[in-house]
C-alpha cells in the first residue's frame, strides 16, 4: 500500500459527512504499521450476511487488508448507514438514498485511511446493488484500476441486467478492472464437481462478462457458500479483464469466513512484479559473476529497506521479497539455449510469418474474450491468411529445390516423401542416375529387369539331392488300400483302426494343403557355377 496521507476532513457529524460526500474517515493519521509497499496490496471480498459481528470482524482483522469489498454489510436500521470505523473510509453509492430498511444499500467499499480522498473516484450510474470506483495507483505500469461491486439478489436476479447496462455505458478495456460479486447463481463453469444445478441467468452473466472482456479470476470448484440445508456451492465470484490479469499475484478462497456463511475471497495484486528472464538452463553458482549479482541484488533490496518489521506478517513479507530478489538476481545470469537454424524449416520466413502470427494471436485473444461473431470472423480470417501463406512458402521452396537439384537428389527426396501405395508406377533411376519419368519408359525398364531375372540359372553344388516325387492320386490310393485292410480286421483291430484312420486322414489333409505343386518343378541336379551367379535349369 502506498504511503498516502489521509486528506479527509474531521467530521463534525457522522451523518452529515456521509450524506454529503459518501465518505467516512478518521481524523487520526494512519499508523506506520498500516503503510505497506505501494505496489502490493490485498483485497478482501466477503458477504457479511447483514451481520454486525461479521462486518466488525472483517474490519478488525489482523490480515492487513488494504481494501474491503463487502456484500450485504451490516446497516444501522435506524440511520440506514454504516457505523463509523476509525481506520477505514467507507464508500456508499451516492446515487441511491434509501427510504426504508428494505431499500438499504447491499454493497459497499472500505479503504484504509492510508488512501487519500483525491485518489478514490466513485463512478456514476450506480445503485443499491451495484457500485464502482476508480483508484489511482502510483506505479510505472498502471495509473489506475477500477473496482466494481455487485450483489445479485436471489429469485429476481436483477443484478445481471444492472451489470449489463452499466458495462455498456462505462466499460473501458484499457483500464484494469475487477468485478466482485455475490452472484447467487450456479453454473458448471464454477460449480463443484458434484453439483449439477445450473441457473439460466448464469448463462446471461457469462455472456455479459465475456463480451466485455472479463474472465473468472477466483478459484473454480472451491465452495464459497456452505449451508446445512443445501450442498456446498460456489456463488461468490471475482472477474478480471485482460489488463487486470497482468497484476494478479494470487486469488484464493480463504478458509476463514469471519463468522459468515460465505467464505472470503482474497485477491492480492502486485503492480511492480519482478521481471523473471525466460531461460532454459540453470546457472553454475561457482561461475557466477559476483559483481553483477551484487549490482542486481542491490536494486531489489532498495525496495525492501522501506518495509516495516512490526509483526510476523511484515517479517514474512520481507523474507518472501528477499528470496525473490536472490532468485531473480541469479536468473539474470542464466544461459539461454543457442538458436540452431538447422532445426527450423527451411521454408519458414520470419519476416513474412511473424506479423501474421501476431495478428492471429491478437484476434484469438479477442475471440476468447468477446465471444462475438465479429471476433470469430476476425480470427478465422487471420488463420486462413496464415495457412495460405504457409502453403505458398512450402510450394515455392519445393519448386526451388526441384529446379536446383539433380536427378539422384530428387529420387532420394521422392523415396523419403512418397506415399506407401498410390496405385501407380513409381519413377525409376537407371545406371546413369537419370530418372525414367515417362510411364512407357518405366514399363519397358521393368520388363527388361523381369526377363533378366527369369534367365538366371539354378544353384549348382557338388552334392546331389534326389527328391522322389509321388502324385497325389498315388498317395490317395495307398491310404485307401491300407484303410480297406484295416476294415477287414474290424473285429480284432477296432481300436487301432480308429486311431490310424484319424492319423492318416490328417496326413492326407496336410499333404494336400502344404505340399505345393512347385515340388514337381525341382530337378534332380543342383550345382554352383564358378561365376557365382544363380542359374536355373
Amino acid at each position: 500500500m502506498s504511503n498516502y496521507n489521509s486528506s479527509f476532513p474531521s467530521p463534525c457529524s457522522h451523518q452529515n459527512t456521509q450524506s454529503e460526500t459518501g465518505f467516512l474517515s478518521s481524523t487520526s493519521s494512519s499508523s506506520p504499521s498500516e503503510n505497506t509497499d505501494s505496489s502490493v496490496f490485498k483485497i478482501l471480498q466477503l458477504n457479511c450476511h447483514n451481520s454486525f459481528d461479521v462486518t466488525s470482524h472483517a474490519l478488525n482483522s489482523d490480515l492487513q487488508f488494504s481494501i474491503l469489498v463487502l456484500q450485504e454489510p451490516w446497516i444501522n436500521p435506524h440511520t440506514l448507514k454504516l457505523p463509523f470505523y476509525e481506520n477505514w473510509s467507507c464508500i456508499l453509492d451516492s446515487n441511491h438514498s434509501p427510504s426504508s430498511y428494505n431499500d438499504k444499500h447491499r454493497i459497499c467499499f472500505f479503504f484504509k485511511n492510508s488512501f487519500s480522498s483525491d485518489k478514490i473516484h466513485p463512478i456514476s450510474d450506480g445503485n443499491r446493488i451495484l457500485s464502482a470506483v476508480d483508484l489511482d495507483i502510483v506505479s510505472d505500469r498502471v495509473k489506475k484500476i477500477r473496482l466494481i461491486n455487485l450483489y445479485n439478489p436471489p429469485r429476481s436476479f436483477e443484478g445481471i441486467q444492472q451489470l449489463f447496462e452499466w458495462l455498456n455505458m462505462h466499460n473501458d478495456r484499457r483500464i484494469p478492472t475487477f468485478i466482485f460479486m455475490d452472484s447467487n447463481l450456479h453454473h458448471r463453469l464454477w460449480n463443484p464437481s458434484n453439483y449439477r444445478h445450473t441457473h439460466q441467468q448464469s448463462k446471461e452473466l457469462i455472456r455479459t462478462c465475456g463480451r466485455n472482456g472479463f474472465k473468472i479470476v477466483s478459484e473454480k470448484g472451491i465452495p464459497t457458500f456452505i449451508n446445512r440445508r443445501t450442498s456446498p456451492t460456489v456463488i461468490d465470484l471475482t472477474w478480471g479483464n485482460f489488463q487486470a490479469l497482468k497484476f494478479v499475484q494470487s486469488c484464493h478462497t480463504s478458509s476463514s469466513n469471519f463468522g459468515s456463511d460465505h467464505q472470503a475471497i482474497i485477491l492480492q495484486l502486485n503492480f511492480n512484479p519482478h521481471s523473471v528472464p525466460v531461460t532454459r538452463l540453470s546457472v553454475d553458482l561457482k561461475n557466477l559473476n559476483v559483481e553483477k549479482f551484487c549490482k542486481d541484488l542491490s536494486k531489489c533490496v532498495v525496495k525492501i529497506d522501506d518495509l516495516p518489521l512490526l509483526n510476523t506478517a511484515d517479517i514474512d513479507i520481507v523474507v518472501k521479497e528477499l528470496t525473490s530478489s536472490f532468485q531473480n538476481s541469479i536468473d539474470c545470469q542464466k544461459k539461454t539455449v543457442n538458436t540452431n537454424k538447422d532445426k527450423f524449416k527451411a521454408w519458414w520466413d520470419k519476416d513474412i510469418l511473424t506479423p501474421i502470427i501476431q495478428n492471429r494471436n491478437r484476434a484469438r485473444k479477442w475471440m476468447l474474450i468477446a465471444h462475438s461473431t465479429q471476433a470469430c470472423d476476425c480470427y478465422h480470417f487471420w488463420q486462413k491468411v496464415f495457412k495460405e501463406k504457409v502453403f505458398e512458402l512450402k510450394r515455392n521452396h519445393w519448386r526451388k529445390f526441384l529446379a536446383e537439384s539433380k536427378d539422384h537428389q530428387i529420387f532420394k527426396a521422392y523415396k523419403f516423401i512418397k506415399p506407401s501405395s498410390n496405385g501407380g508406377v513409381a519413377p525409376l533411376l537407371n545406371k546413369m542416375k537419370n530418372l525414367h519419368l515417362i510411364r512407357r519408359n518405366r514399363l519397358d525398364y521393368c520388363s527388361k529387369v523381369h526377363q533378366r531375372s527369369r534367365s538366371i540359372a539354378t544353384l549348382m553344388i557338388s552334392n546331389q539331392f534326389l527328391f522322389r516325387i509321388h502324385s497325389l492320386s498315388r498317395l490317395s490310393r495307398t491310404w485307401k488300400s491300407k484303410i480297406s485292410f484295416l476294415k477287414s480286421q474290424r473285429k480284432k483291430l477296432k481300436d487301432m483302426m480308429i486311431s490310424l484312420t484319424k492319423f492318416f486322414v490328417g496326413v492326407k489333409i496336410l499333404l494336400f494343403l502344404y505340399l505345393p505343386n512347385s515340388f514337381q518343378c525341382v530337378f534332380d541336379w543342383v550345382t554352383f557355377p564358378s561365376s557365382g551367379d544363380m542359374l536355373l535349369r
